[in-house]
């Protein structure tokens, strides 16, 4: 491209769309063309709110060569579709969370891209987290020891029951990349879920996930909860790290606690191992806008001025895979199912 800025184009303006186009208006270097719902009534508000052009027929979007990208944010059932669709109309495109409801979607997504020399970059907003980058400098830095399990709550009540995706792959697949970023992809999983609104569509769920290094990570997600958590702890052998993606001041703590082996029966009858607790310190965090992070690296690849994808394929893929076993294991009330496989033993 010359220097003039990418022209992207928005599909989907419900959830998350709002949050996409506010901050790709901030972007310098980009230039939202149009923004695409088949809702009249918030396509209204995108106009009213931000005085953008709309449309409500994605094929006539997708037709105009003066379109140079387009981020989707329509339900995950669509997202194969209009992937597909647009990399076929030469359109660079940030698909959002979840990137495609299978693994085999998802690598066919990849290899269409592939094929035709285009950018496909996944949502996976949180990956653009500075608290998330410091968990991870934290772990690789090996401050915590090594990590030996991992639990993560991601719930919330409202503002709105999705009937296209189950809760893990609308909120739980956080977890999962998050954790994979710092743990590794995962081997094995298992997993319940319940289906309170919904036939079909568990709205809370339970995941054990476990790793190569034999790490266990306990993840879990609802819709259902009075009170919003997002928290995930890390436990390793010298540390443990929290964090709290609510708590603004300090999202990260390290707290020095832990068990050690010692020989015989410490003070509190402990037989074999010491608890220790040597305080805590709050991991520095400097805050920028994950999604304004996410939709620059998109619009620089655009661009052209870079090549090295966000979240490289491998990791979605990764992703993708985990959540198939994680969905398989639901259906079979819990029984462990190897990632990219069959069942586990």
């Amino acid at each position: 491209m010359s220097g003039a800025p990418a022209r992207v184009a928005v599909l989907g303006y419900g959830y998350w769309g709002p949050n996409i186009v506010r901050t790709l208006q901030a972007l310098p270097d980009a230039e939202l063309a149009v923004c695409c719902d088949a809702s009249p009534a918030r396509l209204r508000d995108a106009e009213l709110r931000y005085g953008v052009p709309v449309a409500t027929s994605w094929r006539d979007v997708l037709a105009d060569p003066a379109i140079d990208a387009v981020i989707i944010a329509t339900p995950a059932h669509t997202h194969r579709e209009l992937t597909l669709a647009s990399l076929a109309h030469d359109k660079h495109v940030l698909v959002e969370k979840p990137f495609a409801t299978t693994a085999g979607e998802a690598e066919e997504m990849y290899q269409a891209a592939e094929r035709r020399g285009l950018a496909l970059e996944a949502g996976h907003t949180f990956l653009y987290n500075p608290s998330v980058e410091v968990l991870r400098q934290e772990v690789a830095a090996g401050r915590l020891g090594s990590v030996r399990a991992a639990f993560a709550v991601r719930a919330s009540h409202g503002p709105r029951v999705r009937d296209d995706v189950d809760v893990t792959l609308d909120c739980m697949v956080h977890d999962i990349y998050i954790l994979q970023e710092l743990l590794g992809p995962a081997v094995a999983a298992s997993a319940n879920g319940a289906c309170v609104l919904t036939p079909g569509i568990a709205d809370s769920a339970m995941a054990r996930l476990t790793f190569a290094s034999g790490a266990a990570a306990f993840c879990y997600a609802s819709w259902y909860e009075p009170v919003k958590t997002r928290r995930l702890t890390l436990v390793g052998a010298e540390a443990m790290a929290d964090y709290d993606d609510l708590r603004e001041d300090e999202p990260v703590r390290i707290l020095q606690r832990g068990y050690e082996p010692i020989e015989g029966v410490d003070a509190f009858a402990n037989r074999g191992w010491r608890h220790f607790d040597r305080g805590c310190r709050v991991a520095g965090v400097v805050w920028e806008e994950p999604l304004r992070r996410e939709l620059q690296v998109f619009i620089d690849r655009v661009c052209g001025r870079r090549t090295e994808p966000g979240v490289a394929p491998a990791s979605v893929l990764a992703v993708a895979r985990t959540l198939d076993a994680v969905g398989r294991s639901m259906q079979r009330d819990g029984a462990p199912e190897r990632v990219g496989g069959g069942a586990h033993g």
